[in-house]
């Protein structure tokens, strides 16, 4: 009950650790941005694939970095945005909604991430990073974590509202305020992770910190001065949790790392010049502004902070920051040296990364099978001789794949060209024309059955989306959006695609959107993702990608016909975009005659 017991102690920021069990809906976050090398491992695979911006990923995924990259996800049901460094081991272990709240809860094994994390709707909502030495627990904040990929230290920077940060497995916390920093060490053995907080620290900060997450923290100034009135409003009620910075402070305290991130490299004054106009132009409070050119306060007289305190806990901090560089240097020359240096603390840290790796194996293959049965328990007999039948197709395409692979190392697969649809590398039936290097890859969306719902102001239609002549499908996205949709929690799109199947990564999700300045619709997501270890798709002539029977709620949207906007992206195994000719995104769906007798 470690966060729960803390973040009691101050109401509004309220986070329960442990939820009762319900039933429970899977959530979705998408890529709103990559740069450089990201990697994927869909739940229950081996395969990692390249990561594409739009794609969405959900509870199991697993998401690696490297050299210079970053990724960007967003959980737009609650406006989460979650920002991966380089370098970096990104485990998605909850993506849900229950009766107890929505769940965020990530695993940080390397490398960065920035989050930002918007109010919490609910009292048992739920924001969750675990690393393998500690477990951060918020509420209407943003912070910044960096694991140390050879030591598993942690370090934890807030930057606006509360964070409780504590030992993982322990049945303490401590609350780590706006400008404070929560350092913990494998050999750490401090009795109170209170002792691990202390102010702002420039070396921990820069560690890992680039122009990226200060241009965070400075463009969220307003939000951050706003956090504080209320958190100010929370320690005058429950005093125990530490005075909060003021204002000025935070002006003050930015400064400072702005002319430090100068001094160290970070950034260039054209850069910091850049942040502070941005910044200043959403700051109304003329003396809360920033100014490079005027000397800033010292540190020490920041609001809240008793400085001989600060300098105890930071000079044993520096001590175990020491002792932990050590460490690091010596487990990069190797593990034998590491290991005769360190025996307990490398076997301690071993010991934990395997513990939490086959932890998380177990929890997607048992998520995997009980998706599989649950599905199974809804078919017909005949359905499910279907599905029993595509299962073995699956299982000896697998097999084959396997075999060929070690007959013919190297050999690459069918590039699709000649005739007969040879490059079906996927294993599905060919279908249409037969294969040709000249057919143009192509996506045609029909709408059909268009009716309305007897005695109801709701119209119902199915839309159909059939590929033509694709090479090497490995991942589709498609977004529909229509104005006033009602959606069926209980279909399933998926269930006659010609493409993907239940052993692909199938998922589907809806968001509100805004149309137009005036207009707000539904939008529809679908996304499918072939199962990693499997090839990818190659075939000549039209196969169905998905079908779905929505339902447009008429009910004070009076028009003759109602558009449905269509959004499609197309991947390779490697995440390279897939072009096709796609010609009426933009449909019109004509309104039956409505009769409700």
């Amino acid at each position: 009950m470690l966060l729960l017991a803390v973040l009691l102690a101050v109401g509004a920021f309220l986070v329960p650790a442990f939820p009762a069990e319900a039933a429970k809906s899977t959530r979705i976050a998408q890529v709103l941005e990559v740069q450089g090398d990201a990697h994927i491992t869909k739940s229950g695979g081996t395969k990692p694939f390249r990561v594409f911006k739009g794609m969405t990923l959900n509870q199991g995924d697993y998401l690696v970095t490297g050299s210079g990259a970053k990724v960007v996800l967003f959980v737009a049901d609650r406006e989460e945005e979650v920002t991966i460094g380089e370098h970096a081991s990104l485990y998605i272990s909850e993506l849900s909604e229950s009766a107890d709240g929505k769940k965020s809860k990530f695993k940080l094994w390397a490398g960065s991430i920035w989050n930002k994390v918007s109010a919490l709707l609910g009292a048992e909502d739920e924001f969750e990073v675990e690393t393998p030495t500690a477990v951060m627990g918020v509420r209407g904040t943003q912070f910044y974590v960096v694991v140390d990929p050879f030591t598993n230290a942690v370090t934890v920077t807030t930057a606006s509202g509360l964070v409780a940060a504590g030992p993982t497995g322990a049945d303490k916390a401590a609350l780590v305020l706006p400008l404070r920093v929560f350092r913990w060490f494998a050999e750490d053995d401090l009795e109170d992770p209170v002792d691990a907080v202390t102010f702002l620290d420039f070396d921990a900060f820069f560690e890992a910190a680039n122009v990226d997450v200060i241009e965070k923290m400075m463009l969220e100034t307003v939000r951050l001065h706003e956090e504080i009135e209320a958190l100010r409003e929370t320690w005058e009620a429950n005093p125990d949790i530490g005075e909060p910075p003021a204002p000025e402070d935070v002006t003050n305290v930015f400064t400072h790392l702005l002319l430090e991130g100068m001094n160290r490299g970070v950034l260039t004054r054209e850069q910091a010049e850049a942040l502070v106009s941005r910044a200043n132009g959403q700051i109304a409070v003329e003396s809360w502004q920033f100014d490079l050119d005027r000397e800033p306060a010292p540190l020490e007289q920041t609001t809240g902070v008793n400085w001989n305190e600060e300098e105890q806990k930071r000079r044993q901090r520096e001590e175990a920051g020491e002792r932990n560089r050590q460490l690091r240097d010596s487990m990069r020359t190797g593990k034998q040296e590491t290991a005769a240096n360190n025996p307990e603390l490398a076997d301690k840290v071993e010991q934990t990364r395997e513990q939490q790796q086959a932890a998380n194996e177990q929890t997607d293959n048992e998520r995997a099978q009980a998706a599989i049965e649950n599905y199974k328990s809804g078919l017909t007999e005949e359905q499910r001789q279907q599905l029993e039948g595509r299962i073995a197709e699956r299982e000896e395409e697998r097999r084959v794949q396997q075999e060929s692979a070690g007959q013919n190392a190297g050999q690459q697969p069918g590039d699709g060209s000649g005739t007969g649809g040879s490059g079906n590398t996927g294993g599905q039936p060919g279908g249409g024309d037969d294969g040709g290097s000249d057919n143009t890859p192509a996506a045609t969306a029909t709408i059909r059955n268009v009716v309305q719902v007897q005695g109801e102001p709701y119209v119902d239609f199915t839309l159909d989306l059939e590929l033509a002549n694709i090479d090497r499908l490995f991942g589709v996205q498609l977004n529909v959006t229509i104005p006033h949709l009602i959606v069926n929690d209980e279909m399933d799109p998926w269930s006659s695609s010609d493409i993907f199947d239940l052993y692909d990564a199938t998922n589907w999700k809806t968001a509100d959107v805004q149309i137009d300045e005036d207009a707000w619709g539904t939008q529809l997501i679908l996304s499918a993702m072939r199962t990693p270890d499997a090839q990818p798709v190659s075939f000549s002539g039209k196969k169905l990608l998905v079908s779905v029977t929505l339902r447009f709620n008429a009910f004070e949207y009076e028009t003759a016909s109602f558009p449905v906007m269509l959004h499609l992206i197309l991947a390779d195994e490697n995440g390279d975009e897939i072009e096709v000719e796609f010609g009426d995104t933009h449909l019109q769906v004509d309104m039956p005659v409505f009769n409700f007798t």
